[in-house]
Order: structure tokens, then sequence, then C-alpha cells
């Protein structure tokens, strides 16, 4: 349901507008107005998604209510009313959803309906993207350690006490200095979570603790194999990774 005032000086023309708007399911007249400071007070109290806006009113216009309400954070839509079309271009000027001349047509009433809806469509999306980068933010970064499942027990690690992880028999493997333990997710996925600049991503299916390095060692094809501390396997590095492991350790 979206939540609208009519603001308007004429209490027919607010009669007329609410009686056309009772067609609409979707929408709720919730307030009226008979000019710009009572609105700005509602607005206050209790905002509204859309607001039917009347530009000639005695006191505060509508074009400067509008320019109130859009220095808000989440200003209302705005459909401009009127009986001249010459505050056309200002209107839009304001973000206005639509402008509506008065006498209002109910067909071109439900083109500014249409309006509403789709906008309200793609703030909502915007919305929910935005609290999944957030939710994913909080997953990710906010990461202290994993718990691993070893015989019928969970078993915290702090992401610090990693080695290093790699792919085994189809299996993300994760050695760290508490043990080795199975990671039900992928190589990737782990790394996403991780996002640290303390892991680095040197092969297809190795990803490393920089902080457990104990040597380096040339390799073929101007690559390198890695000693890690506590643990007797050498970690590879691709072609693909060498530049940035340069970087990384200055080489």
């Amino acid at each position: 349901m979206i939540r609208c005032m009519i603001v308007d000086d004429e209490k027919p023309a607010r009669d007329e507008l609410r009686f056309l708007l009772e067609a609409f399911s979707d929408i709720e007249v919730v307030s009226e107005a008979e000019n710009g400071t009572d609105a700005c007070d509602f607005q206050k109290k209790s905002p509204v998604e859309l607001v039917f806006l009347d530009i000639n009113m005695p006191g505060i216009s509508g074009v400067r209510v509008a320019e109130k309400w859009m220095a808000y954070e989440h200003p209302p839509m705005i459909i401009f009313t009127t009986a001249y079309d010459e505050y056309a271009i200002r209107a839009f000027d304001l973000h206005a959803i639509d402008y509506l001349l008065k006498p209002i047509n109910s067909e071109r009433l439900a083109s500014a309906i249409d309006r509403v809806r789709e906008k309200q469509i793609i703030d909502q999306t915007k919305a929910i993207n935005e609290l999944a980068d957030k939710m994913s933010e909080d997953r990710t970064c906010g990461m202290d350690r994993i718990c691993f499942e070893s015989s019928g027990r969970l078993i915290p690690v702090d992401i610090q006490n990693i080695i290093y992880a790699a792919i085994e028999d189809k299996n993300t493997v994760i050695h760290t200095t508490q043990g080795v333990f199975v990671y039900g997710h992928s190589l990737s996925y782990l790394q996403e979570r991780l996002r640290s600049d303390h892991f680095l991503r040197t092969h297809r299916g190795y990803l490393m603790n920089v902080n457990f390095v104990e040597a380096i060692e040339p390799w073929f094809n101007n690559t390198f194999m890695v000693k890690m501390k506590h643990c007797d396997e050498m970690i590879p590095v691709s072609r693909n990774q060498v530049k940035t492991f340069k970087e990384v350790f200055n080489l």
C-alpha cells in the first residue's frame, strides 16, 4: 500500500482527486492539507510515500514545499497538480514523478500512478541490494574465526591460525596450527569470507596465509614454490599469480 497526501488549497479539488484515487487499490489517502505549512508539518510527523501537490497556493507555493522536501534524506514522491502548464519544466527539475493539469483526467492519473509504482519497485530493489551488500560485508569483514566439525565436536579456529587451504580430492581442506579440517564450501567462498590482506590466492587450488611463509624457492617458467611453517608440503605459485605474489613480497 502506498500512503499518500493531497495538498491543495481548494477543497473541491481535494475531494475530486480523493474520489479518483479510490479506483486504485494500492493507494491510500492518509492526509489532506490546504497549504504548504500544514503539509510540511504532517510530513515531518508521519511521512508519506506520495504527495499530490498543488503548485499555486497562498503562502508557501508547492514548488517551495517540494524544494524543502528534496533536502530530506528520504523525500516523498511528488506529483504536481495545477491549472497552468508554465511550471512544468521547474516541476521536473525537482524530480517530480509527474505533472497533472486540472481538471485531472482519469487516464492521465492512471499513467502517473504507474510511474509511481515503477519508481517504488526500483527503490525497493535498490534498498534490497544495499542491504544484501551490507550483510555480505558483515559476514566477510567481521569474521574472526571458523568452527570445524571433528569427532562430533565443533572446534573454533581463529583465522590468524590458518596456515593455508587447498583443494584435495575435490574437498576444501584447511591446514591450521590446531590441525587439518575439511571445509564444507569452495576455496573461492573461503577466500571471500576471509577477505584479509594476510591471505593470498597463489594458485587455483591454493590459498595461503602470508604470515606463515618460511621460504620462497624459484621454480620453472619464472614461478615459485613456497615452504610454509609447520607444513611439509610446498605451495605452488601459478604464472597467473606471479605478478601479485611478487608485489606482496617485494620481489
